[in-house]
């Protein structure tokens, strides 16, 4: 036997009518087919025989049970065990038991007769014969020691060793009708099924616990759905019959009057639901529900497809996990009683058969998951799964990352998504030849636009006519923008320059050549090494791209001759790079260049100044001439800063200009203040400008000058007033006032000249209190600190004698004096004049020492 590693197993020709569905499945189903043949290939013939009528696993093998009586052991893959095989009956194999070691079987057939065969000793084979068909069979879990097992026909029939090793039977229940088909041992507890119902035995007690009474098949035929029971643990009994589910409770009782060693117990149900499908199979996994079923079954028509659910456990309630529906070998006469399921704890799979067919199921693993989202074109997903695994030791082993790339590309491809795929291309295809098979095709297709960023250059190279082959392309097709992005992108080394220059130079012989022509031709002379050439094209072309040129080449000496051709091109940009780079391109040689240009020559100079006035000091003359022709508004400023111009010249070009604001300024600094004063008053008439103006030369004649030519103007009149302060006097002012003069809003600034006053001897007040105040603090402060006591240490020594003024090893020490100025003295050494510290005083109060 050999796995059947498809998820469809079964009938192939209905692969077609694979329902979708959008929840992917739980599990991955596989066919055990018999490698010897046993089993018919030929779907269409109805009269082949069934192969298989029961079925037990353990974690070392499977055995399976056929009509011919024969019982095959094979491995979980379903290999045969030749040395394991049994020959035991010679009617249909009605049930099969293993102990838990795995070391004996027991079998029992519709003859009656029950064979417990050793796997390892035959010692211990037995072959017992019963009147009556036996349905059911099932071994202690512990058999190898205790030698028990049971037998159900009408009644529940313990089988042991009795004494001098002779078959002992008992039965432990009678039941009133129906032979009981199904047996589960658990502990020292004994469930079994028939017709009419569930049962549990406790073995140890030896009564009955309960019976319970199945309801699912009232309206049904009977036994063609029997109850499938199955132990979750010693409490808890899950059984299915039909469409009803039952969770029995197996509780003791622990208040019993009866002084038996075995406490009684009891059964009640604990949860009892409806599904929507006929169970067939059940097992019991961890407090949730495993159920083999079909959704319909008739004589004429047979079963329907069948599927393997999961419930999960939530407390007295049930979830569905998964349902999922696979494909089983089964003709019209396959009977819901006929299949049954096995659950091998180790390897966590289940096993399922039929009269012609046996079906493993197991959980889909990380391979299946990204199998399961490639067949549903949700490559995107199966990508992510490679990149956030749940699990970082859970690696998929048929499945690559390139693998799920290269199935994405092949599904965009098949559907014309083709810029989709191109994208993909470099996860893809890792080889040149894979490479070159994709960019001819794309040429041929005339879709070359779309592969061509993808092109690898740096950590995968083609052969070089590949890449000549698709720049050759974008020039016969007059792609120029394409062509010059891949020359400026493409590193040099991939190609041959020399061959895609000849063929430039073929496209260039028109007489007005395209301008991205041009640029091809100016980006390979670069590369190979004529800049000049390079720098001539952009030039002629005024291409923006030559700054780049000039700062990649480091071309800065090499431009003086073309600085207005660049200043056309892009002045903010030629300036910045003249200015960067005054140590290979001088002011002065700037300056003879662009002389014949005033316009760019002042922008150059503005530029020079605003970095360093000092740069274009031998210019500054020119630039007040500039500034007048072509930026007054900035002259201003540049008069302030500027310091190397002719203020002669400078003032004839103000005047000249009328620009009276910096003739005002050129005649303060000349010292012609009385001149600038006047061009205030008569030409611009701003009295605030005279009074700033008259403020910044600090010269007071000024301001008498000022005040004489207000006397018959109103407004100057009241500005001087709303201005009166430390600069103008008051009085004086006041003064000069006619009495008749009638002054608007004079009221207002006499007003404002109280407040100001009454501001500034609240303002003095408040600060004479502010000294008053610090000077007190600052007076307690030096009181308390001299008052305060001094540390005397023994390493301080008399300012007279010079000797330690105490010893720490005398118990009493001579007095000391400390004054004020911290000098310290012994007592007797001040006798003559104890107030006054003989260090501190003008005159030397002890003498010479």
């Amino acid at each position: 036997m050999s796995p059947d590693t498809n998820n469809n197993v079964g009938n192939k020709e209905n692969d077609e009518e694979e329902e979708e569905d959008d929840d992917e499945p739980v599990f991955k189903f596989s066919t055990i087919a018999i490698a010897s043949g046993l089993r018919k290939t030929n779907d269409d013939d109805k009269n082949i025989s069934a192969e298989f009528s029961c079925i037990a696993v353990h974690e070392k093998f499977l055995v399976i049970g056929k009509p011919t009586g024969e019982i095959l052991i094979t491995d979980h893959l379903g290999n045969i065990i030749p040395q394991y095989q049994i020959k035991a009956h010679t009617y249909p194999v009605n049930a099969i038991s293993i102990d838990d070691s795995g070391e004996f079987i027991g079998s029992c057939c519709q003859e009656g007769k029950v064979k417990i065969s050793g796997l390892l000793s035959k010692n211990d084979d037995q072959l017992i014969t019963f009147s009556r068909p036996i349905r059911a069979v099932c071994l202690d879990p512990n058999f190898s020691k205790t030698k028990m097992f049971v037998t159900g026909d009408t009644s529940l029939i313990l089988n042991e060793r009795g004494t001098f090793s002779r078959h002992k039977t008992t039965i432990l229940f009678e039941l009133n009708g129906g032979l009981i088909h199904t047996l589960r041992w658990k502990e020292t507890l004994i469930a079994f099924a028939n017709d009419k119902g569930v049962g549990v035995y406790d073995l140890r007690a030896r009564r009955l616990v309960g019976f319970e009474e199945t309801d699912g098949q009232k309206d049904l035929p009977r036994g063609v759905y029997p109850s499938r029971i199955s132990w979750n643990d010693p409490t808890t009994l899950a059984i299915a019959c039909a469409k009803t589910i039952k969770i029995l409770s197996i509780a003791t009782e622990t208040n019993h009057e009866h002084q038996s060693s075995a406490p009684k117990k009891h059964m009640n149900t604990a949860t009892a639901f409806k599904i929507e499908f006929f169970a067939c199979g059940l097992t019991s996994v961890n407090r949730d529900l495993v159920i083999f079923g079909i959704e319909d079954f008739s004589i004429s028509n047979g079963t329907s497809e069948p599927s393997l659910t999961v419930l999960i456990s939530k407390g007295k309630t049930y979830e569905e996990k998964a349902h999922d529906p696979f494909r089983m070998y089964c003709d019209d006469r396959t009977s819901p009683f006929q299949f049954q399921l096995e659950y091998l704890q180790d390897e966590h799979c289940f096993f399922i058969l039929s009269p012609y067919d046996i079906v493993k199921a197991e959980r889909r693993d990380y391979d299946d998951h990204i199998e399961y989202l490639i067949n549903k074109k949700k490559f995107d997903e199966a990508i992510e799964a490679f990149e956030k695994r749940p699990n970082a030791n859970e690696r998929p082993k048929r499945y690559t990352q390139q693998s799920v790339y290269r199935a994405y590309v092949k599904s965009l491809m098949d559907t014309n998504e083709t810029e989709k795929a191109v994208k993909l291309f470099p996860s893809v295809y890792t080889t040149p030849q894979e490479w070159t098979e994709q960019i001819l095709t794309f040429i041929q297709r005339n879709e070359l636009d779309i592969i061509t960023p993808y092109i690898p250059t740096s950590t995968l190279k083609l052969d070089a006519i590949i890449y000549e082959k698709v720049l050759q392309t974008y020039l016969m097709q007059k792609k120029y923008e394409k062509l010059k992005d891949l020359l400026m992108k493409w590193p040099s080394d991939i190609y041959n320059l020399t061959s895609i220059d000849q063929l430039i130079r073929l496209q260039m012989d028109d007489e007005h050549p395209a301008k991205a022509l041009l640029e091809c031709s100016a980006i390979i002379a670069e590369k190979q090494g004529n800049v000049t050439k390079t720098l001539d094209i952009y030039l002629k072309m005024g291409n923006i791209q030559i700054f780049q040129l000039i700062e990649r080449k480091k071309l800065h000496g090499e431009i003086l001759p073309h600085i207005e051709t660049l200043m056309s091109i892009n002045k903010n940009v030629t300036l910045d790079m003249l200015i960067n780079h005054m140590d290979k391109l001088p002011v002065r040689s700037v300056h003879n260049v662009l002389q014949k240009n005033p316009r760019h020559l002042h922008a150059y100079l503005d530029a020079v100044f605003s970095k360093n006035a000092n740069d274009s000091r031998d210019f500054h003359t020119l630039q007040v001439s500039l500034y007048a022709d072509y930026e007054p508004n900035k002259l201003m400023g540049f008069l302030r800063k500027a310091g190397n111009y002719n203020l002669q010249e400078a003032l004839a070009i103000c005047d000249k200009k009328q620009l009276y604001r910096e003739t005002v300024f050129l005649y303060g600094r000349a010292g012609n203040g009385r001149v600038a004063l006047q061009i205030i008053l008569e030409k611009l008439n701003d009295i605030e400008e005279a009074i700033k103006f008259c403020r910044e030369t600090g010269d007071q004649t000024l301001w008498a000058t000022l005040i004489e030519q207000s006397v018959d103007k109103p407004d100057f009149i009241r500005s001087l007033l709303n201005h009166a302060g430390s600069d103008i006097n008051l009085q004086q002012l006041i003064n000069t006032i006619r009495s008749d003069l009638r002054i608007p809003g004079l009221r207002d600034s006499l007003c404002k000249i109280m407040q100001d006053y009454n501001i500034q001897m609240s303002l003095s007040e408040c600060c004479r209190k502010i000294i008053v105040h610090d000077c007190l603090a600052l007076r307690k402060k030096t009181v308390t600190l001299l008052q305060s006591g001094y540390l005397v240490k023994d390493t301080d020594f008399c300012a007279k004698c010079h000797n330690p003024v105490y010893s720490p090893g005398i118990h009493t020490n001579p007095p000391i004096s400390v004054f004020f100025c911290l000098h310290i003295f012994h007592a007797k050494c001040i006798e003559t004049n104890p107030d006054v510290c003989g260090v501190c005083s003008t005159s030397s109060l002890f003498g010479p020492t």
